[in-house]
């Protein structure tokens, strides 16, 4: 089979990666791996498409070949990109939000299939000592996340402006932020991205206080579900997005439309107040430690959902 995957997204290649990793272990001999962005000619029989469902489409429309579309994105949709879906194309998304969202706004969707994450080295990570990291950070709430730099949204989507005011508030607290990102954070000790091995990347989670995400917007969201992968307490919106997610939730204040300079589009999403984050994470550092281990217990086996024997199975029912 040949997938035809945006190679230059971080997110997009470790998906493609784990998804390749699962159909071999389920039978898939011959799997052609392929540059979304490179020449059309290199494609030249049907073929699974990872990627932005914008981009994605508007880079493989032009294809003559039938393609199954696997794609997430929060980019608003318009009448453009369902018009450039032929007949012979299918397009599968990552959660039930987005497949309805997709549906309403005229692009044919049928049906949503989660992202993969590495839960055999989530495994090993679970075992891992933590002693150097809190030594280097002591006690720490981590995010991991990566967003536009050149010209981000007023409200950037990964809402790394809002982790970095929560974390100058838990200061008070003697608990530090760690961050994984490209961003570089007033308030927090940024690791950058791409430059920690997925077995470090989980066992910096898996010895936090807690995983904070504050995204606005997400295609699917790996970080926390890894999170729960590892074990960790995970704090979350109370978004569409997040409904798979098990852990503490805080509630948005609105809906919101915002553009992206950088790519000339709008995505859309959701808000929050900083004290109403505050209150959820003070709220799950006050948890019984009862409490916490019965609700890191049940994310943890949920998590099993998303290994990549799984999705490779969901996957070979449509493709």
């Amino acid at each position: 089979m040949q997938i035809l995957a945006d190679l230059y997204g971080y997110s997009f290649r470790k998906v493609t990666e784990l998804t390749v990793r699962g159909l071999r272990s389920i039978g898939y001999r011959y799997i052609n791996v392929v540059s979304l962005w490179l020449p059309l000619n290199m494609v030249s029989r049907a073929s699974l498409v990872v990627g932005d469902t914008v981009i994605a489409i508007r880079l493989a429309s032009r294809l003559g070949v039938p393609k199954t579309y696997w794609v997430d994105s929060p980019l608003e949709v318009t009448g453009e990109e369902a018009r450039m879906l032929s007949d012979s194309d299918c397009l599968y998304t990552t959660l039930p939000h987005w497949c309805r969202y997709y549906n309403k706004a005229g692009l044919r969707c049928s049906g949503y299939i989660p992202r993969p994450i590495d839960v055999d080295t989530a495994e090993r990570a679970l075992s891992a000592s933590c002693r150097d990291l809190h030594e280097k950070f002591g006690s720490y709430v981590v995010n991991v996340a990566s967003d536009h730099v050149i010209a981000p949204p007023r409200r950037p989507r990964k809402g790394l402006d809002l982790f970095d005011a929560v974390c100058e508030n838990l200061k008070s607290k003697q608990i530090k932020c760690v961050a994984v990102s490209n961003w570089s954070l007033r308030n927090a000790a940024t690791i950058r991205a791409g430059s920690l091995s997925e077995y470090e990347l989980l066992r910096l989670i898996k010895c936090a206080k807690l995983f904070l995400f504050t995204s606005r917007s997400e295609g699917f969201g790996m970080p926390p579900v890894e999170a729960m992968a590892v074990k960790q307490l995970v704090v979350v919106p109370n978004t569409p997005v997040f409904s798979h997610v098990i852990g503490v939730k805080y509630d948005y204040e609105a809906e919101i439309r915002e553009l992206i300079p950088e790519v000339g589009g709008f995505y859309v999403g959701w808000d929050y107040s900083v004290e109403s984050i505050l209150d959820a994470v003070d709220y799950a550092l006050g948890l019984p430690p009862e409490e916490r281990e019965a609700i890191v217990e049940k994310s943890y086996l949920a998590s099993k959902a998303y290994s990549p024997v799984s999705i490779a199975l969901a996957l070979s029912e449509v493709i």
